[in-house]
């Protein structure tokens, strides 16, 4: 079974979860924030084997290699067989992460109209609190992370944004020390 991962700032969902599950009410606030698309009328996504927790790492470190910085990231798995069933479409789309590899698991999902953000949206109000499906990366583990990849030469810290790296940096002479 196909999972997708989406980047989400969970507080921002999980405040307004039990209002959605109660009462059938979807805020804008989340959804303004974690559901842009793109020009081109797009919704990123990575594609991930939920059965191997490196997997969800990997995909973790290449939607963190894209930001300008590196603080807590919240990731919202998402079931692709439910979305299918809603009739949303997925396009292969590359990814533009340092982890070359992992850029073909990168797909966009065409959003045509509000509806289909509605539809996004419920799906992700009902599992946003569910802890298997909501993963959050603390800035450290991510630096760990980061670490174990520079050193096993999968990725190279000259080609991470320069903030992200000098938090790399540090913590790598810290732990030589």
């Amino acid at each position: 079974m196909c999972y997708l991962v989406r980047k989400i700032e969970r507080n921002k969902w999980s405040c307004f979860s039990e209002q959605y599950l109660q009462n059938n009410i979807i805020s804008s606030h989340p959804i303004t924030n974690d559901l842009k698309v793109d020009r081109n009328n797009g919704l990123s996504l990575w594609e991930v084997d939920i059965s191997n927790p490196t997997s969800i790492d990997n995909i973790a470190l290449a939607i963190a290699s894209t930001r300008s910085n590196l603080k807590n990231l919240d990731l919202l798995i998402l079931n692709k067989s439910s979305l299918d069933e809603k009739g949303l479409v997925m396009k292969p789309t590359p990814g533009n992460s340092v982890f070359v590899r992992l850029n073909e698991s990168h797909v966009d999902l065409t959003v045509i109209d509000i509806s289909d953000i509605e539809k996004i949206s419920r799906e992700m109000f009902e599992i946003v609190d569910d802890k298997e499906y909501c993963i959050r990366y603390t800035e450290n583990k991510l630096i760990r992370l980061f670490i174990d990849k520079i050193q096993a030469g999968e990725i190279s810290l000259d080609n991470l944004e320069e903030s992200i790296s000098k938090k790399i940096k540090k913590k790598m002479t810290r732990n030589m020390t």
